[in-house]
Parts: C-alpha cells; structure tokens; sequence
C-alpha cells in the first residue's frame, strides 16, 4: 500500500492499481486498502471500477466519514446524486468539520438543479469552518452566478489568513479584471509573479490587465516575455494584435490576428480584430465579409456579433445591427469591458434611429457599469498650481528651446469638439505631416511640471528644454522633405500650453470649440479608454472639467505669447471653405483645394471620430443636445453657471 501511494504520487497509476490489488489479494477486507483502489480507480477516470471498492469500504467501516465522502463523489459523478447527497449529510452528522463533505453536498444540490442551495451550503460552510478551501470553493460557485463582489470578498478572506495562497490571489485577480478593476488585478498577478517568476498564467493575466488599463507597451512586454518561453496560443495572439492596434501599429497587428485565425480559426477575438481593422481603414464591407461566416452562432459570440453589429451600423444597416446586438444583452455577459462596449454601440444605435429615450437609457446602463474613477478635486488642485506657475510675471522671462524644424501645429480642446476633423482638413495639405494624437506632451509633463512647480519655471535650462523639444521631433518619425509642418492632435495638450510655449516658441495652436451641450453629451457618449478622460463618466463630472478648461484656457489666453486660433465646430460645418481659408491663413499655408475634399485622404484615423472624418461636412451633429433636453436639464443648468 506505501508503494502504491507512492506510485501515483510518482504518476505512475497503473503501478499504484497493480501494488494495491495485490495488497487486496492479502488482505481482501482491508477498509484502507479497498478505499485507496476506489481513489486511484477515480483518479484514472475509471469510475465504475471504483465503486464497488468504495462500497466494500464503508461495508468495513460504516461510520467512517471519509468513506462515505468518496462513495458520495462517486454516485454524484455517475448521476445518483440524490443518493449521494444522503451519505454527505451523514458524514456532516458524524463530522461537522470536514469539509470535503460540505463541498460533496454543495456539489450533489447543484448536480440535482438546487444552485441556489447549494450555495447556501458553501456559504454556511464557510462562515462555521472558517476553511480556506471553502472560501475558494465559495468564491467559484458565486462567480459562476454572477455575483462578483461577493466571490471578491470571500477571496479577499482567504488572504487575510494566508498572504500567499496562490489560487485565491490569482483568481482574485481575475475576478478584479471582470469588475473591470485592471489596477488592482495587476496587483495580484504581479505578486504572484513575485513568488514565481516562471507563472507564465500570471504573466498572461498581467497583459490582460495591462491592456485594460491603458497601459499598451507593459501589455505587449508581458506577451513578449511569454512568446520567450513557448509559442503564444490563438488568444495570445488575439490580444497581442488589440495591443498593437491601441499602439498605432496596424501591420504587426493584422499579422497577429492571422496568425491566431492560421491556430484556430474562429477564434472571436481575432475576427473581430481583423474585422475593426477594416474598419478603421473604412473598408466595412470587406469587414463584414470577415464576420459573416459566424453570424449564425453570433448570439454566442457576442464579441463577434458586437464587432458586425459596428459594422452594420457603418453601412447605414441600422436596424439589422440592433437585431443582431440585442440578443446579447440577454445573455448576460460577465465580461464588463464587452458589456460596456455593447451598450456604447446600442446607444449609438438608437440615437441614430431617432429613439433618442432609449439611447440614452443605454448610454447611462453603459456607464453604470464599473464606471471609471476621476478625481476632479484633484484635477482641479493641478488647474490651480498650474495657473500659479505660469503666471504673468513668470511667463515673461521664461527659458525657451531653440526652435527646431518643422514646425508644430497643435490641435487641442475639449474632446469630441472637431479636433480629428481639423487635423484631417490640415493632413490633405502636402505640407502638413499628421501625426494623430501623440502622448508625449502629456508624457514630458508629468516628468517636468513638478520639478518646476517646486522650484519655478527658471530652474530649468534652455539646452535642456532644447533636448526635449528634438526628443519629441524625432519620434515623429520620418518626415517629408516637403512637410512644413507636423501636427499633433491630442485635446489634452490644452492642459500643457505652458510647457508647449517653453518647448515650442514657435507652436501654431489651434484651439477647438463647440457648444459646450454637445461637447458634453458626445464625450458621455463615447467609451474612451484613456483613464485621463474619466470625468465622462458622469454629467455632473464632465460640467466641472469643463469649468476647468475654460479657466485654464482663459489664462493661456492671457498670459502666453502663442499664436492661437479658434476654429468653432459650428462655424466649420457650416461655412467650410472660409473657416478653413482662415484656418490656412493662420498656419501660413496657401490654399489647397484638397482640404475641401479630406473625406478622400487613405490615411488611417486611430480615434472615436475615425468614421466621421470619413464623410463630407455635415451638419446633423449641430444641436445634437436638444434631442435629449430632458436628461441634461441639470447638466445646461451647470454649465450656465460656470
């Protein structure tokens, strides 16, 4: 029997059966010996081979709660689950403490269709016990019922007894990363990483989290790491090609979704990555093409059916897009990024077919969904240290870098105000070079500000300054010889004209306007990734960063020697030959007639807006908050008063 115990833990089975049988031929009525066959029996998935052994067992030793536990397990797997879950309350009778027969009646209720008791099971199990094992048993069984929260806390129990219990860190972090909590998900994984550099599930989760979180290049480096040590699997792929296409490189991207479509072809999210990529260049049938294949399970692959249902709508096939998303709502995804960006784009869906109440009904169930954090008092304290640093007096002798070439043209404002628009306008100039929405003025900022808060605006040279500005020029990229000038069209640079002066004296800024309603209402409507456009998450929020943009834009105004120029959303749809005559002008480009025509540039567009700039000027979007005047009553109120 010492050998056969140490066969299988050897895993050697069929040597541990053999050693076991024999010591049975010895001693046939031996209760340990016929309850180690009925165990090595089940563990080799030989089932009905293991019962009789069980049985002989608790012939032997009927009150042997152990017995009884394994004979329990065994019934339920071969469908008596109404006879095991009688030997289950009898070893609970006759050991109150032992858990496994807690975990067999959880699971004999569950296997006879009571879920909701068998919970109750776990649940009172793991209250009496206080076992670790049934907090993790626990935590499963409520997850699996879509009760997150709960599954969190009991997880979150089991760590407070043990810091280092590996299953309930990772599943923690798992279930974090569904709650759409990617911070702290990456939390777990990385201290699980901390225990076990070799965790490649660890470092896979990690990514995963990376990636919602925003934070692109962590992601793919994770991924790099794995891809070290084994070939990436088709769901490894899949996400590797999210990562790059939220990393601007299209190319690599569409090669990772291929090669996780060569693995497993109907791998969901590699389809629907495939499908975005055409997308995103406006080759929407094409894309649709891609999905169209798997339309017919689409209700049980709702990150297909979400990507056709994009597409869909593109076409202008409303109506077929909301036919083919709704059934998805049904199911009840716990996927909590997925479900926001079904709700996002049923949104979108019924405001384009006029039903402007059930719209917004989605937009709010959108948001209410693990809404993301932002912390306006924060923000606001930056605004105010911020308009203290670059003060009237400060400005006017601070250091500047030595003007490099080509020039800047900074497209900056609210979001959802025009700025992908102008810069599309600006890009089918031959001596404009885009260069879409660049992070590194944010990037600079939070490496340079609070040195210069603490020790003023002088504490920093121009040679330095200088360094920086090339730095910036030179990622870029190449650059034709004929480009006057590069853009860079990320909104939130309003918040860095300071440091843009200091960098670019020489910066054309172009400063986006729109009727502040509409602006509100597009950025709700809009699921943005970026943690730093968390104020839409809610009205109230979304009025007072509007307050601050206008305060800090006010300042700019006043203080810096910028060239600035306003191009308002309105005036530019309405009157687009003139307004971008203006817009020329000011950059100091002669006039080209194929800024009229920017719906035809080829140039891939990696924002929200990517679809619009696709389209000649139109107007529909002027005014667009009347059509829900009801629910922003408190928000215009708001912003009147600001």
């Amino acid at each position: 029997m010492q050998r056969a115990v140490a066969s299988h833990r050897e895993g050697d089975n069929g040597q541990a059966i053999a050693d076991c049988e024999r010591a049975l031929r010895e001693r046939p009525d031996e209760p340990e010996a016929l309850h180690l066959a009925a165990t090595l029996y089940a563990s080799a998935g030989q089932l009905t081979d293991a019962l009789p052994f069980a049985q002989r067992a608790l012939q032997c030793q009927p009150g042997n709660s152990r017995y009884l536990c394994t004979l329990g397990r065994l019934l339920n797997a071969t469908g008596e689950s109404d006879r095991a879950e009688t030997l289950f309350r009898e070893a609970i009778d006759i050991d109150p403490t032992l858990p496994v027969a807690w975990q067999g009646l959880a699971m004999a209720q569950k296997s006879r269709g009571r879920r909701d008791q068998g919970l109750a099971t776990l649940g009172q199990a793991a209250q009496q016990l206080g076992k670790p094992a049934l907090y993790r048993d626990y935590a499963v069984e409520l997850a699996q019922s879509g009760r997150l929260e709960e599954a969190v806390t009991q997880l979150e129990k089991v760590l407070a007894t043990d810091p280092h219990d590996a299953a309930a860190t990772g599943n923690l972090g798992i279930l974090r990363l569904r709650l759409g909590r990617p911070a702290e998900a990456a939390a777990c994984f990385e201290a699980l990483l901390q225990q076990d550099r070799g965790n490649m599930q660890a470092l896979r989760n990690l990514a995963y989290a990376r990636q919602a979180e925003g934070k692109f290049a962590p992601a793919l480096n994770c991924l790099d790491a794995i891809s070290r040590e084994r070939t990436l699997n088709a769901e490894e792929l899949a996400s590797r090609g999210s990562i790059l296409v939220s990393l601007g490189q299209r190319a690599a991207a569409g090669s990772a979704f291929e090669d996780a479509l060569r693995l497993e072809p109907a791998q969901p999210a590699a389809l629907a990555g495939k499908a975005e990529l055409l997308e995103f260049q406006g080759r929407y049938e094409e894309g649709l093409a891609v999905l169209m294949p798997f339309l017919d399970s689409a209700s049980h692959n709702p990150v297909i059916a979400l990507a056709a249902g994009r597409l869909l709508r593109r076409l202008g096939r409303t109506k077929e897009a909301a036919a083919l998303l709704l059934p998805c709502l049904e199911q009840q995804l716990s996927d909590i990024k997925l479900s926001r960006r079904l709700l996002f784009t049923l949104g979108e869906i019924h405001d384009e077919l006029g039903e402007y109440e059930t719209a917004f009904a989605y937009f709010r169930d959108a948001h209410a969904i693990s809404p993301k954090k932002f912390a306006i008092e924060n923000h606001r304290s930056w605004v105010r240290q911020t308009i203290g640093l670059y003060s009237t007096h400060s400005t006017r002798g601070m250091p500047r870098a030595e003007r490099g070439s080509p020039d800047v043209i900074f497209i900056i404002g609210m979001p959802r105000s025009g700025t992908s628009l102008v810069e599309q306008i600006l890009a089918s100039h031959p001596g404009v070079q885009p260069g879409g929405e660049r992070s590194d003025i944010g990037v600079l900022a939070q490496e340079l500000l609070p040195g210069l808060i603490e020790h003023g605006l002088a504490s920093i040279s121009v040679e330095q300054l200088s360094t920086r500005a090339e730095a910036y020029l030179r990622g870029a990229g190449k650059i034709p010889a004929r480009a006057m000038f590069i853009t860079d069209k990320m909104p939130l640079n309003f918040l860095y004209l300071g440091l843009i002066a200091m960098l670019f004296p020489g910066a054309r800024i172009v400063h986006c306007r729109r009727d502040p309603l509409d602006t509100a209402i597009s950025c709700y409507f809009t699921d943005f990734l970026d943690p730093a456009l968390a104020f839409s998450e809610d009205l109230q929020t979304i009025s007072q960063y509007y307050e601050q943009y206008q305060l800090l834009m006010d300042h700019w105004t006043e203080v810096l020697e910028l060239a600035i120029h306003e191009v308002v959303y309105e005036d530019l749809v309405r009157g687009q030959e003139k307004t971008t005559r203006a817009l020329l002008e000011f950059v100091g480009l002669p006039w080209d007639e194929r800024c009229l025509h920017f719906h035809n540039s080829e140039r891939n567009v990696d924002t929200a807006s990517h679809a619009q700039v696709r389209r000649p000027i139109y107007t529909s979007s002027v005014g667009r908050s009347a059509h829900y005047a009801r629910q922003l009553a408190s928000l215009r109120q708001m912003l009147s008063e600001s």
